[in-house]
């Protein structure tokens, strides 16, 4: 517990011939300012009843009804012998009394040396009106003690038992310089770290500007680590270890336009056998011709086209993998389908094939595909999946309800599996892009927040072995971090989807427009 100090003065208005209160609170003071100089000085105290008297009549020894027990003796020789300096200065500039002078230096002297301290030996009487200067002082002293001392002690503050808080609480303080005792301890001016510039601020004001540094630090770190990932992690050979070879296989599913291409091609250009998977056979000729043309280092490209709307290709799929010459290495899911335009989920054309189609392309793909290659990946110990899934997997989507839905269950999938695996030398690694130029979305135009399906590989897949959940994207991974602080830790995800019911009512609104349909709700 933590007090102002503040003056114990003699009234001047009393008479010569009485004294109040003097050298014993006087003391228990000082025993306080050790105290708060960081010292653990006391474990117990009471209240030391002190009466006034006259000048004439030496006091009863009966009126000191107890004393002071420091558990521990003052350490700093420097704060004892200044105390001791100014009681004995005083005393002989004042009251030069040999008795007076010797009794009260022996007081300050067992104060500082001994367990137990009884001042009922001290002689009030004999002080008489000068005691308020001694008064003065001894304040003065302890004061400029507790403001040299303070801050380096500040984090050492005492512990009190239960009888000692009682008694602390009940001290008397003076309204108008003291401070509350949870008061005192932010009372951070007094701290020889703090700026001279600092010291007259009001404490709110400090604790707002220490709060808006501290996020800016943060902001700046998080910018730091998508620096790193980004740009300097696979520099400087951090992430996954690739291994390509003509008995080495990647298997790329959706892989005949958009991010699913993009990755066909850059598994190739590393130098991977390709099983290309996907709906259309005439995309995936051509698509294989590309390849073999623009990547001569690339062994073989084999296709497989299936549509995984259904749940009856799996047996196919798995012979087919199982017949390869060679071993799975890598496996990227990243057939998906979204709807036409946003919609209420009562609302959708032909929900029951839609529902059974989106499940089936978006979750039951990923999950069986994950089924088929993974033991052989955890045969090996050794392999690589990255699951694409979409920024939408950050927060619900109203009517895009059963993507985002399927979205946020490949992304949970993909980090479970992920912390399963991670010891048995297999990466999974979930993909959350936000906007890329694609046929999926129309193919806008290319930005900064919106690149091509090339440029959102490539920096992705940097971040294959460092990140377990990635955007992909630098620009995705700042707009991320922000979105995901003010809309889940500032207030909520409910910002997130209600700022995306918004937007996505306009594009509905949009596309009944130009297909000339009565826009409801």
């Amino acid at each position: 517990m933590y007090a102002n100090p503040t003056t114990m003065m003699l009234d001047d208005d009393q008479s010569s011939s009485k004294t109040s209160t003097t050298i014993a609170p006087l003391l228990r003071k000082i025993a306080k300012k050790s105290r708060k100089a960081g010292r653990k000085l006391l474990n117990r105290t009471t209240t030391i009843v002190s009466d006034q008297t006259s000048s004439t009549t030496p006091p009863s020894t009966s009126l000191y009804s107890s004393t002071f027990v420091p558990t521990t003796r003052i350490k700093s020789k420097s704060i004892s012998n200044r105390l001791k300096d100014t009681l004995s200065t005083s005393i002989s500039t004042i009251s030069p009394t040999s008795t007076t002078s010797n009794t009260v230096e022996n007081f300050v002297n067992n104060f500082t040396s001994t367990t137990t301290i009884d001042p009922s030996t001290i002689p009030l009487h004999s002080f008489n009106d000068t005691s308020h200067q001694i008064l003065e002082n001894l304040n003065q002293t302890a004061t400029n003690l507790i403001l040299e001392h303070n801050s380096s002690h500040l984090y050492h503050q005492p512990h009190f038992n239960h009888h000692a808080q009682q008694h602390f609480d009940s001290f008397e303080k003076d309204p108008a310089t003291s401070f509350t005792d949870s008061g005192w301890l932010f009372d951070w001016s007094q701290h020889e770290f703090v700026i001279p510039e600092l010291r007259t601020l009001p404490t709110p004001i400090i604790v707002l500007v220490a709060i808006a540094v501290i996020f800016l630090l943060w902001i700046a770190i998080k910018i730091f680590q998508a620096l790193w990932i980004f740009f300097f992690c696979n520099m400087l050979g951090f992430g996954a270890k690739w291994c390509p070879g003509p008995d080495s296989w990647a298997i790329v599913t959706g892989s005949t336009d958009g991010i699913g291409l993009s990755y066909a091609k850059a598994m190739a250009k590393k130098g991977y056998c390709l099983l290309l998977i996907s709906r259309n056979q005439q995309k995936l000729e051509k698509v294989q011709v590309n390849i073999l043309n623009d990547f001569p280092q690339c062994p073989q490209v084999k296709i497989l086209a299936v549509d995984f709307c259904s749940d009856t290709i799996y047996k196919r799929i798995a012979e087919e993998i199982y017949a390869l010459n060679g071993h799975v290495h890598v496996l990227i899911n990243n057939v998906g389908m979204a709807y036409k335009y946003p919609e209420y989920f009562t609302k959708i054309l032909d929900s029951e094939k839609f529902i059974s189609d989106i499940l089936n392309c978006n979750i039951l793909s990923v999950t069986k595909m994950t089924h088929i290659c993974l033991p052989l990946m955890e045969a090996r110990r050794s392999g690589i999946i990255i699951n694409v899934a979409s920024f939408s997997a950050l927060f619900p989507t109203p009517l895009l309800t059963l993507y985002s839905a399927s979205k946020i269950y490949m992304d949970y999938f993909s980090r479970a599996l992920s912390a399963e695996y991670a010891k048995r030398g297999i990466i999974i690694q979930s993909v959350l892009p936000y906007y890329v130029s694609t046929n999926m979305i129309r193919n806008p135009g290319i930005s900064l927040m919106v690149p091509s399906a090339d440029q959102f590989v490539h920096a992705a897949l940097k971040t294959v072995g460092v990140q377990t959940r990635t955007y992909g994207y630098f620009a995705h991974n700042i707009l991320a971090f922000f979105q995901n602080f003010f809309g889940k830790f500032i207030v909520g995800n409910s910002l997130n989807t209600q700022i995306a019911f918004k937007k996505m009512k306009r594009f509905r609104k949009g596309c009944y427009k130009r297909k000339g349909l009565a826009h409801k709700f």
